[in-house]
């Protein structure tokens, strides 16, 4: 009997992939996987021999046919399925994103980013001021909104003044809301910007160092002028470079060098001292200006110019702390000052000018390394006491004092004056008083024009003629005081005590022509009333002489005030 040739389809199953092959007319047995175990046993066993679980005959065969049609049909229109699947997903993943980005929230902040206020205030009418869910949800996301504007800004998608804008808007529906807080990051964004604005002008300038400072406050925030401002700022240095190269090597060929210009420049720029062909150079002209200075110490030093021989010194002591050279001159001028200012305060002091003598050892207290100095101060400030108590005991007997124990003022006039009413006279028309406090230890000293004639002037200037110096004081009416006494007048002013006394110079300047002058006259004027002429009698200004250094003594030395 011929077997049926026709080609036998293989057969699939969810738990066993089973293939009937006819070769040289055998059947091969078929195989399965056990439900239970899952090891092959043959499709034809009712139960298996591994685990001895039951199977229902036929079952495979007939689960195999109902799979092999089911993944046939699938084969056939897995396409279509896919590209169904597909559809579906970018239909829900476009719903998705669609109903992010237009959610009112979502579209407001947007918009808000980027400094469209107008479209945001509609939206927000629209949907957010009548929705307090949606207004809730806008709060919180104002820090994000915050954030997003920085960066926007940084990037140049958004405006400083778009961002006061928001801010304005913000604070209009969020008071609670701290809307300053992101200030200090956009002001150092538009500081940024600003900076890099000047600086590419300062490089059009060639004014490469001042374009070099403004560079290197660009912040890496700054993404829109950040990358492009390194690069401006590599082109600066370079130029720069050249420039400090060629100062240096015209500082070299100086006969005085001086390196305070380029010092400056190192200790500002860093990346000259990077570079070590520059320093090397820099180097050479320190060491040719500390041969130059130590050079110039010692010719100030020849000349008894100690003060300049020390100042050349110092200039190069602190670049050259540890140079020998430099210490040994340096002490051994400090030295020499030293032993000169003794020398110097010694003749001073020999002719009893002890102020000098003080001032002379002082200013070169602090390079004497013994106590000779300290010693000689001590010595002629003692004798400058002494002196200055003499002093004001002399002019003290030249006074009349008074003292009222209810103030505790003493009323301080020339001997021989009344200190109750002010001592001016057809010959008198310059007087000089004192008012000391011995509360407050303070005195005063007042310096009074006046007159005593038959007629009325008025007083309104009072003019000193002293040499070629000439000195005009305006009388206001308050300032102006009259009197009448029998058989005139008497008009007076104070001087230093005018309304408007701060106008002109001050009143010790014309002290100091008064009693040093040989002739100075005084002259009373006014508009439409004449005149009044006085030449400054030797009494007159010999008491304006004494009483204003008995009233400088005073305020100078307070222990005098035990001596009044």
């Amino acid at each position: 009997m011929r077997q049926n040739n026709k080609k036998i389809q293989p057969l699939r199953c969810y738990n066993a992939f089973v293939i009937v092959k006819q070769r040289k007319g055998e059947m091969k047995m078929a195989l399965m996987n056990c439900p239970e175990c899952n090891r092959e046993i043959s499709d034809t066993v009712e139960q298996c021999p591994h685990c001895g679980y039951q199977l229902k005959k036929g079952y495979a065969e007939e689960d195999s046919k109902t799979t092999g049609r089911k993944f046939e049909v699938f084969r056939r229109n897995r396409k279509k399925i896919i590209i169904v699947i597909i559809a579906l997903l970018f239909i829900c993943a476009g719903s998705i994103i669609y109903c992010y980005y237009n959610a009112p929230v979502r579209k407001i902040t947007g918009y808000l980013s980027v400094g469209k206020v107008t479209e945001a205030q509609r939206i927000y009418d629209q949907k957010i001021k009548t929705d307090s869910d949606a207004a809730y949800q806008l709060e919180d996301s104002l820090d994000d909104l915050f954030k997003k504007m920085e960066m926007n800004y940084g990037e140049g998608k958004l405006t400083y003044d778009e961002y006061c804008e928001v801010k304005k808007f913000i604070s209009k529906y969020y008071q609670n809301y701290e809307v300053d807080k992101l200030d200090s990051s956009m002001n150092q964004l538009k500081n940024s910007k600003a900076s890099f604005e000047r600086a590419r002008q300062e490089e059009k300038n060639k004014k490469y160092s001042n374009a070099i400072f403004l560079y290197n406050k660009i912040v890496k925030s700054d993404k829109v002028n950040y990358r492009e401002a390194q690069k401006h700022l590599k082109d600066c240095q370079d130029k720069y470079k050249t420039e400090i190269d060629k100062k240096i090597e015209k500082l070299m060929k100086d006969s005085q060098p001086s390196y305070d210009s380029i010092e400056k420049e190192f200790t500002k720029n860093n990346f000259l001292n990077d570079d070590k062909k520059m320093t090397a150079k820099y180097r050479k002209l320190k060491i040719k200006v500390r041969d130059y200075q130590i050079s110039q110490a010692k010719n100030y030093q020849k000349q008894n110019k100690y003060q300049e021989a020390i100042a050349a010194l110092e200039k190069i002591h602190k670049d050259n702390i540890y140079d020998s050279e430099v210490k040994e001159c340096k002490t051994s001028v400090e030295k020499a000052a030293v032993n000169w200012a003794t020398t110097e305060a010694a003749k001073y002091a020999n002719n009893k000018k002890y102020g000098k003598a003080i001032d002379v050892l002082k200013s070169y207290q602090k390079y004497d390394t013994t106590n000779m100095v300290a010693d000689k101060l001590k010595l002629y400030e003692g004798r400058a006491k002494k002196a200055v108590i003499k002093e004001f005991k002399r002019l003290k007997s030249k006074m009349t004092i008074k003292y009222d124990s209810v103030d505790r003022e003493y009323t301080v006039v020339a001997k021989g004056r009344e200190t109750g009413y002010i001592n001016l006279s057809n010959s008198i028309n310059l007087e000089a008083r004192a008012q000391v406090s011995k509360r407050d230890k303070d005195t005063t000293f007042q310096l009074i024009a006046g007159f005593q004639q038959e007629d009325w002037i008025f007083t309104e200037q009072v003019a000193f003629a002293v040499g070629n110096y000439r000195e005009t004081y305006i009388i206001d009416y308050n300032d102006r005081y009259t009197q009448i006494m029998n058989g005139g007048i008497c008009e007076w002013m104070y001087l230093n005590d005018l309304e408007y006394g701060d106008l002109f110079d001050p009143i010790d300047k014309l002290v100091s022509k008064i009693t040093t002058s040989k002739k100075t006259t005084i002259r009373f004027g006014a508009k439409g009333n004449g005149t009044r002429t006085h030449i400054l009698s030797t009494s007159e200004k010999s008491n304006v002489r004494n009483m204003y250094k008995f009233c400088v003594l005073l305020n100078r030395y307070k222990y005098l005030y035990k001596y009044l």
